[in-house]
């Protein structure tokens, strides 16, 4: 199993002990008695869980863990500024002077990143 699929069973765990009851039997399409069998199960550490709607598990994460989508407005005003999503990931940063994905240090010699760093290096502004 992937971190990525670990940390969202942690958090659906996590959600599940912690958000009230009626709304998560709601969203996840149980009755009160399947969520609290589910709730023992995750507190003892139990690997087989109570019959819960898969649709019901995928919005609840969707909800809280997900949804990341941004307002139209503040998407239209970043348009007009010229703001403008990465192209991948950026994983690394010297302060805000200098933000760099994975990939772009794995393709670049590291001569290029020394000398990168020099210009950057008494501009950065503390994260």
């Amino acid at each position: 199993m992937s971190e990525k699929e670990q940390e969202l069973i942690r958090k659906f765990e996590e959600l599940v002990l912690t958000l009230p009851a009626h709304e998560l039997a709601e969203t996840l399409g149980c009755s009160q008695r399947q969520l609290y069998r589910l709730r023992n199960q995750i507190r003892s550490g139990c690997e087989e869980t109570s019959a819960v709607s898969y649709k019901g598990v995928i919005t609840l994460l969707a909800q809280y863990v997900l949804d990341s989508s941004l307002p139209e407005e503040k998407l239209q005003w970043m348009k007009a500024v010229g703001i403008k999503e990465f192209p991948q990931p950026m994983k690394y940063h010297y302060g805000t002077a200098w933000v760099l994905s994975e990939q772009y240090i794995r393709e670049t010699p590291l001569e290029k990143l020394k000398a990168r760093f020099l210009d950057v290096k008494d501009k950065p502004y503390p994260f």
